[in-house]
């Protein structure tokens, strides 16, 4: 068993880094996040040079790269910045239902512009509040020859406003099944029929625009349907296991930065003559933090690579989200209380860091939700347990 990384994949993490030293800018970032404005500019350029939707970005040219090659990616941007880090690193949401579709006039038109940063796609799955049980999804699109005609409102969409197209799950009736099979459908923005309403500001990830979305009477041409009716469903359970990683990867990349700033500080910052990285309960603290890194970055790259392995489990993405989100708020509020009140200003950024950790960490699929997905799994599988 190997834990060390491959010359490729220090490589990729080395330009992962280089590119967010060289423009993620401080200031920059704390404007976006006031306006709560995508930083468009920034992932047109990281995905001209191939770091946004890495493991698929590779596979689509025909080279090598994997979701773990995602997961470091995700983790260095998110270090580097936890706002600017997260929309880029989570700008291609969704690109994965295009990609495990495979249909590839589909993937010519919408997914490989969308991995050169050409254009930018919102996935409207939820209809309750970002709930995503969608055994009674509503949105219906009825055939009517060469278009079918797209009703249904979904809710707590990220990225609808700058989006260029929507990925839509709903039902698409026919004489076959009258019941309407689910089926995921591809919806351009210019399309008339569709009203976004923006939900307003948010407390963290700010530079990632929530909305819901309602389409009425939208024609979309038939050709625009990514799945047969009845798989819509099965690909969109294997995109949330795909994202549940990527995300952890980024609640990750969020604690090893706050920890980082902190860290910087306190080895700056004296306290009675004596620099706060050097008392005892400084260094705890500093132990607590690394541990509850590490643990979950172990998780994060065995969910990575088994669905590198074409391994969609279930139960270990959940584990590895609740344990990197877990580590991101409780590593951002440490980071937050050793800086004292300058951990509280927005210089500092750290505040921002325990922002962005809590808004991962109560986002569906998280918190209550995912472990109540999680106990079911254990239960489940009672003694698989092993290695």
């Amino acid at each position: 068993m190997d834990f060390s990384l491959t010359r490729f994949q220090k490589s990729i993490l080395k330009a992962a880094k280089e590119f967010a030293k060289g423009e993620f800018d401080k200031d920059i970032a704390a404007d976006m996040d006031k306006k709560g404005k995508f930083p468009e500019n920034i992932w047109k350029k990281a995905a001209g040079l191939g770091l946004a939707g890495v493991h698929m970005n590779g596979e689509a040219q025909g080279s090598s790269l994997a979701m773990t090659d995602q997961v470091l990616t995700a983790g260095a941007l998110c270090a580097a910045d936890s706002g600017l880090g997260t929309s880029v690193a989570g700008a291609c949401r969704g690109a994965e239902c295009l990609y495990l579709a495979g249909n590839e006039a589909i993937n010519a038109n919408f997914l490989y512009p969308m991995l050169d940063g050409e254009k930018l796609c919102a996935c409207a799955f939820s209809e309750k509040s970002g709930c995503l049980d969608f055994s009674d999804i509503s949105a219906t699109a009825v055939d009517q020859g060469k278009f079918l005609i797209l009703n249904g409102k979904k809710e707590y969409v990220l990225f609808a406003e700058p989006a260029d197209f929507f990925i839509v799950l709903c039902r698409v009736p026919s004489d076959q099944a009258p019941k309407a099979e689910t089926s995921l459908l591809i919806v351009e923005k210019k399309t008339h029929g569709i009203h976004i309403s923006p939900l307003g500001e948010k407390l963290g990830l700010r530079m990632s625009p929530v909305a819901d979305v309602e389409f009425s009477n939208v024609p979309v041409p038939v050709s625009n349907l990514v799945t047969d009716p009845g798989t819509g469903l099965d690909i969109v359970q294997k995109f949330l296991i795909i994202d549940q990683v990527s995300r952890a990867a980024m609640a990750a990349g969020i604690a090893r930065g706050a920890m980082d700033r902190s860290l910087d500080y306190t080895k700056q910052r004296k306290q009675f003559n004596t620099f706060i990285a050097d008392f005892e309960v400084t260094q705890h603290k500093f132990a607590d933090m690394a541990v509850q890194i590490r643990s979950a970055e172990l998780l994060i790259f065995e969910a990575a690579w088994l669905i590198d392995q074409g391994r969609f489990e279930k139960d270990i993405a959940a584990m590895a989200l609740t344990a990197a989100s877990m580590a991101a708020v409780n590593v951002a509020d440490e980071a937050v209380q050793l800086m004292g009140g300058y951990g509280y200003m927005s210089e500092y950024e750290v505040e921002r860091f325990y922002r962005d950790a809590k808004a991962i960490r109560i986002t569906h699929p998280c918190g209550r939700g995912l472990k109540n997905s999680l106990a079911k799994e254990v239960i489940k599988r009672k003694n698989q347990w092993k290695f």
